[in-house]
């Protein structure tokens, strides 16, 4: 067991070789659930002081449904085209099961809004181990399977170690916060190794890396579902109808400051970012990391969206109703000026940034609706 963990020790540095050394403090994903909803002292007895929030909040619960469904419909195709390729090894198996990948991710992405915050003291420590679970970032492919300068090099290799779910599970973060094991980076990591042979096609032997391959991607694919279902479980009975008006207010305004200041700005536009990549790229095996950033701001984007006069949106009234120094159509407007500016971005961002003022765009336009979003949870503590 000690040579293991030596050579996992030595397989979670392989990452890193050749390219610059990680940041002292890495950008992580994770930090953004492990706070629960900020509440001032004696804040369930207080009254507002602004318009109710039930309304606000039937309607997030409402997008909330609808995103899960998506959710399950999108990442149900992905475990389908995944059973399909280890049931048949093909090229055409391959693409759609990578495609796949992405649209389940892409989802996964738009609905970050619901993992900044815990609902409750318990919820919130539920909520970090849960996200935690289903995706790392920044993450050490090298942890799970060979790097092509290092082709013996990860889980996959240690034939020494059963590949069981309860094993992977020990191995999730072993090391450290980067060592992933499981959740969306296993699948990404296991998806993009090729060429097909000899990754997956080859002697049966258990031992070999083909088949550890494929039993390490069936049971991560298998674990992948369990705790998405585990996710959307959280949501069931309207969990935030149920709380005091002030406390909805903060956790939706909150996590969405969270969302935009840590899953967007913070994570994929520190200064480091187009320095390196590996630490600041949301799918840096898979690719294609812009539109899995776009994808971020999509529930409020949707949840802000300008309606009919005969369907007001509750959201945007009780936000002019507030007075909190920000208007609705303010607001929507700096949503779209930020979306706009992560659309125009290379699509591998920020692996492929070669324009240095496309990315001071979009943090300028992220910066700005970081202000707008301060303001309002600014002006919500005064008025509790």
């Amino acid at each position: 067991m000690w040579r293991f963990v030596v050579l996992l020790s030595s397989c979670s540095m392989l990452w890193s070789c050749g390219q610059s050394d990680p940041p002292a403090q890495p950008i992580t994903e994770l930090e953004p659930a492990t706070s629960p909803i900020e509440v001032p002292q004696a804040l369930t007895t207080t009254p507002l002081l602004i318009p109710d929030f039930n309304q606000a909040a039937e309607q997030i619960e409402t997008w909330v449904s609808q995103h899960h469904r998506q959710l399950q419909t999108s990442c149900q195709d992905l475990f389908s085209a995944v059973q399909r390729f280890l049931a048949e090894v093909s090229d055409a198996n391959h693409q759609q099961a990578q495609q796949s990948w992405h649209s389940c991710y892409q989802v996964w992405n738009q609905g970050l809004l619901l993992q900044q915050r815990g609902l409750t003291l318990n919820d919130s420590d539920s909520l970090q181990r849960q996200r935690r679970r289903i995706n790392v970032r920044p993450f050490q492919p090298g942890y799970i399977d060979a790097l092509p300068d290092y082709p013996y090099s990860g889980l996959i290799h240690e034939t020494g170690l059963t590949l069981s779910l309860s094993v992977l599970t020990d191995q999730h973060q072993m090391l450290d916060l980067e060592s992933a094991a499981l959740g969306f980076p296993a699948l990404e990591t296991l998806l993009w190794q090729t060429p097909l042979n000899p990754h997956w096609l080859g002697d049966t032997d258990p031992e070999t890396p083909a088949t550890r391959r494929k039993d390490y991607l069936l049971i991560a694919n298998d674990d992948l579902s369990a705790q998405l279902q585990l996710s959307q479980a959280r949501w069931q009975g309207a969990p935030l109808s149920s709380l005091p008006e002030s406390v909805q207010a903060l956790w939706f305004w909150q996590s969405a400051h969270r969302l935009v200041a840590s899953d967007l700005y913070r994570f994929a536009f520190a200064p480091s970012a187009t320095d390196e990549p590996q630490w600041h790229h949301p799918s840096w095996v898979a690719g294609s990391g812009r539109d899995h950033l776009v994808a971020r701001l999509d529930s409020l984007l949707e949840l802000m969206a300008t309606s009919e006069p005969e369907t007001p949106n509750p959201l945007r009234q009780w936000i002019d109703r507030s007075r909190l120094g920000v208007t609705a159509d303010e607001l929507e407007e700096h949503l779209h000026h930020a979306a706009m500016a992560l659309k125009a971005l290379p699509i591998n961002y920020p692996a492929d940034s070669t324009n240095d003022a496309e990315v001071a765009l979009a943090q300028e336009a992220l910066n700005a609706l970081i202000e707008r979003l301060e303001q309002i949870n600014a002006g919500l503590g005064q008025h509790l």
